[in-house]
């Protein structure tokens, strides 16, 4: 599905068609269970009934937004999932934000699950939907504060050394963010988290 939203694909009718491959039925299934997971507030629950983890949010926010830049549909579902997201995920909740923690409100945010949640936005953003822009600059400075000069690479969160997992999800959340600004003179800064890819 991300590969569609970054491509801006306009939404069609070819999904309507009746020949339409008979995965598309699957996922749309998949997808009738998965907006029965999500609370009214925009928090998807497991089994228990209880909030899932921050990893798993992010996923499944982004089914929803990317299912809606498709198909059109489950406009309203993907906007909860959206704002939940900035509400409540993202740290330092009611003071300043910064990156993505696996809990709500968690006060550890960490660069993996910060990717997952900026691919969400980014492709809420794409559909057009009510994203926080402020939102997408406080990721940024996250990003930059997980950034390791010397080492050359992004640590997975605040005390960790920089692995390859942690550069390439900086990597992956610098150039999402960079796409987001589509300015013809690049962002220093997103240069910068672009030069680890070859």
């Amino acid at each position: 599905f991300f590969t569609a939203g970054c491509s801006e694909r306009p939404l069609d009718d070819e999904y309507e068609n009746p020949t339409r491959p008979e995965y598309y039925v699957i996922i749309q299934k998949g997808m009738d269970w998965l907006e029965g997971q999500q609370r009214s507030d925009g928090a998807f629950v497991g089994n228990d009934r209880a909030p899932v983890d921050g990893i798993s949010q992010a996923l499944a926010g982004l089914a929803l937004t990317e299912n809606y830049l498709i198909t059109g549909k489950r406009k309203k579902a993907a906007q909860r999932a959206l704002d939940y997201a900035v509400r409540v995920h993202q740290a330092g909740y009611g003071g300043r934000r910064s990156g993505f923690g696996r809990t709500a409100r968690s006060s550890t945010p960490d660069l993996l699950t910060t990717c997952l949640f900026t691919l969400h936005l980014r492709s809420g953003n794409l559909g057009k939907l009510q994203v926080d822009e402020a939102a997408f600059q406080e990721i940024r400075d996250f990003v930059e504060s997980m950034h390791d000069e010397e080492a050359h690479g992004f640590r997975l969160a605040r005390g960790l050394k920089p692995t390859v997992r942690s550069t390439l999800a900086g990597c992956v959340t610098g150039i999402c963010l960079g796409d987001l600004t589509r300015s013809p003179v690049p962002n220093p800064r997103d240069a910068r988290l672009r030069a680890y890819i070859p």
